[in-house]
């Protein structure tokens, strides 16, 4: 972790410090390293069954070969051979224990900037600020507003705030936590007007791609845009942040999470492994672009009334969304979106 290349990439995120970035986002720019994968159950038969079966079998027949002698010796030595090679060439996978690590640790990259960065340049690169200095749930209350914008991510609600784009977008921010209840909803919504759209922004994870529907359960007279990171761009993308956590013990009813958030078999199975992607990982020039198109869709789209059909937003996140592709450099030694997980279809 070069302080010169921390430097550049901060001053690329930052746009020369114009925009504000977090420490969290500095930290998924910064990285040299991610996998991940899920848990993996055993496959193959093990050694010590496979020899126990074959050596038998084998040595009988190497038996045979020798008394029978003639031509029905070599079939049974073909097939004393044929039975070890078979033996010998078959693969054991033992269970493994879903993983996933990002280099460097977050931790340790918090440690390097606090112990290492402040004492020689007193203050984080211009433009960031830390995220976790900024305790609580983040709020904008913007007069006259259009539409607010429910974010389920610590790091990118106060990106966001930072960043002013909540003002620029007539567009009020509140955040709930990335497990959010009903509860926790209802409760960062009270204070807004009941006719603003909500803009529903989370990551590619389990609790994230039911955020949304949880709103429109909730409130559902009110038009809801899934405005998060949807799990088919990021499962195979290269470059994109992929983290794992394990799933809840009880399990998981697949059929029923495609259902309620509109997933692809694909999709749904990738979550259940415990997989996803954290919208923070998103660069930030790409992901304000993103969250613009989103508000401006939703303040533009139909609302959905009780009974109602299904607006056009529905089940889509502003992934899926038509649009010009966001042009990046590449290679992350620079700080540039290599794969960014976000980008126009």
């Amino acid at each position: 972790m070069h302080d010169t290349r921390i430097r550049q990439i901060a001053s690329r995120a930052t746009q020369d410090g114009r925009r504000g970035v977090t420490l969290t986002q500095l930290w998924y720019l910064s990285r040299t390293y991610n996998g991940a994968s899920g848990p993996r159950p055993a496959s193959g038969v093990p050694a010590r069954v496979r020899w126990l079966v074959a050596a038998p079998v084998a040595a009988a027949l190497a038996t045979a070969a020798v008394s029978a002698g003639g031509f029905l010796a070599s079939v049974c030595g073909l097939a004393g051979l044929a039975v070890v090679v078979t033996a010998a060439r078959m693969d054991h996978f033992p269970a493994a224990a879903g993983w996933s690590r990002v280099v460097p640790a977050e931790s340790t990259f918090r440690r390097l900037m606090r112990d290492r960065w402040l004492p020689v340049y007193g203050a984080l690169p211009e433009g960031v600020v830390d995220d976790l200095d900024r305790a609580g749930p983040q709020a904008v209350h913007v007069s006259a507003a259009r539409s607010v914008i429910l974010c389920a991510d610590h790091a990118v609600a106060v990106h966001l705030a930072v960043s002013t784009l909540p003002e620029r977008l007539r567009a009020s921010l509140v955040e709930v936590p990335a497990d959010a209840t009903s509860e926790g909803v209802r409760d960062a919504l009270a204070g807004v007007p009941a006719d603003l759209p909500v803009v529903v922004l989370h990551d590619a994870g389990l609790s994230g791609v039911l955020l949304a529907p949880l709103v429109r359960a909730l409130y559902p007279d009110r038009t809801v845009v899934d405005g998060g990171l949807r799990p088919r761009l990021v499962m195979h993308r290269n470059g994109a942040v992929r983290l794992y956590s394990p799933v809840p013990d009880e399990g998981l009813d697949v059929a029923r999470l495609r259902a309620v958030a509109g997933l692809t078999e694909s999709e749904a199975d990738w979550l259940a492994r415990g997989l996803r992607s954290p919208i923070a990982a998103v660069p930030p020039v790409v992901l304000r672009a993103a969250v613009e198109r989103a508000v401006r869709r939703a303040t533009g789209a139909p609302g959905t009334r009780a009974g109602g059909g299904r607006p056009r937003d529905r089940g889509q996140g502003f992934l899926t969304w038509p649009g010009p592709p966001v042009a990046s450099p590449t290679g992350p030694a620079t700080g540039s979106p290599t794969g960014s997980p976000i980008s126009s279809a």
